[in-house]
C-alpha cells in the first residue's frame, strides 16, 4: 500500500523458455495502462537454465488519481515461440487517502 505517499514498489514477470536447444529473444510492452504503470527493460532472453524478467512498476503520478480500479495489459511476444504472444493483467487499486490500511 502506497497511502499518501509515491509509489516505488514493483513487481518481477518471469519469462520462461522450455525449450532447452534455443535462446527465446522476447519483447513485453503496455498495450494498456501506459499511463498508471511502467515496464522495464522491454526486450530480453530467456534459456532452459536462465529465464527472462522484467519488472512492472507504477507511474509516481498515480498519486493524483481518483480513488477506483484502474487495469493494464502487458504483452509478451517472441517470434517462433509456440504461444506467443502472452499476456499479463494488472490492476491497481486507488483508495482514498482517509481509508485505513488493510493489515
Amino acid at each position: 500500500m502506497f497511502q499518501g505517499s509515491t509509489p516505488t514498489q514493483t513487481r518481477e514477470v518471469k519469462v520462461l523458455n522450455r525449450d532447452a536447444v534455443t535462446t527465446l529473444q522476447w519483447t513485453a510492452d503496455l498495450i494498456r495502462g501506459a499511463s498508471y504503470f511502467t515496464l522495464s527493460p522491454s526486450t530480453g532472453s530467456a534459456t532452459l537454465a536462465a529465464p527472462g524478467s522484467f519488472r512492472v512498476g507504477v507511474r509516481p503520478t498515480v498519486v493524483s488519481l481518483a480513488p477506483g480500479t484502474y487495469t493494464g495489459i502487458v504483452r509478451i511476444a517472441a517470434t517462433g515461440a509456440a504461444y506467443s504472444p502472452r499476456y499479463v493483467s494488472l490492476t491497481l487499486e486507488v483508495r482514498p487517502t482517509s481509508q485505513a490500511p488493510e493489515v
